[in-house]
């Protein structure tokens, strides 16, 4: 049996069933990123199929802790033009998240970037100067803890292009503060590697937390030596024993 039939049929949606508490685990950020590239590469390779069952496989095991494994799954349904899977995956999403997943007829990809929510950024630019902190912040809002502790400030969830520059955000402070628990120099790495293709919303939102990064860390740059150096110094010397103007020859 190939592989590619073994993955033709995705799990059904009635196989993501509510975890106990005991059965519940954790979720990082990290996999989070990790689930989001592993899901598009299947997805680049045509294998729809692969990355539902990755997603769904996902859900089952944390309950759908993040609502963006849904979004990913409701962006996949209506590219294939699964109006039946995508009606009751919406319908659980807004089940469990009190929230209210786009309509079939909206555009996942069009939906709202971070810059639609002020209030986050607002909070990020506070806390962008400190990289441990701001990721304290994404994690809150890229997750959302069952305990009732959930940041009000993101109670909403979030449409999907901003999740993707949360995402982004998340990695570029972690890198920080790594460079930072190093003692490397972050010399305004964050517009670096990993910056999307399209990146105008993402750039607008870079901007404006570089904007509050401080610049002290960066190196002074050293002042050129004063070198002391005359030009008769390189002047060549004359030959010793040399004829002057009076040694000609005697009469």
């Amino acid at each position: 049996m190939s592989v590619t039939g073994a993955l033709s049929e995705p799990a059904p949606l009635n196989a993501v069933r509510p975890l106990s508490a005991a059965q519940k685990r954790e979720v990082s950020v990290e996999e989070l990123i990790d689930l989001e590239q592993q899901a598009e590469f299947f997805i680049v390779l045509g294998q729809d199929a692969a990355a539902i069952d990755l997603l769904m496989g996902h859900l089952r095991s944390t309950s759908g802790t993040s609502p963006l494994p849904y979004l990913k799954l409701l962006e996949i349904y209506k590219r294939r033009g699964d109006r039946s899977d995508y009606e009751r995956l919406r319908e659980r999403f807004n089940s469990r998240f009190n929230a209210y997943a786009p309509a079939w007829e909206t555009d996942l990809l069009g939906g709202r970037t971070l810059e639609d929510y002020p209030a986050v950024i607002e909070q990020l630019q506070a806390l962008w100067s400190t990289p441990s902190r701001a990721m304290d912040v994404l994690q809150v809002s890229l997750l959302r803890p069952d305990d009732g502790n959930a940041d009000p400030e993101g109670s909403d969830s979030f449409d999907l292009p901003a999740y993707r520059e949360l995402m982004l955000l998340y990695s570029v402070a972690r890198d920080r503060s790594e460079l930072e628990a190093g003692g490397a120099v972050d010399l305004l790495l964050p517009i670096g590697a990993g910056e999307p293709t399209d990146d105008a919303p993402a750039s607008a939102v870079f901007e404006r937390l570089l904007a509050t990064t401080s610049l002290e860390a960066q190196p002074e740059v050293q002042k050129p030596l004063a070198v002391d150096l005359s030009l008769e110094d390189l002047e060549p010397k004359p030959a010793e024993g040399g004829t002057g103007q009076d040694g000609g020859s005697r009469g």
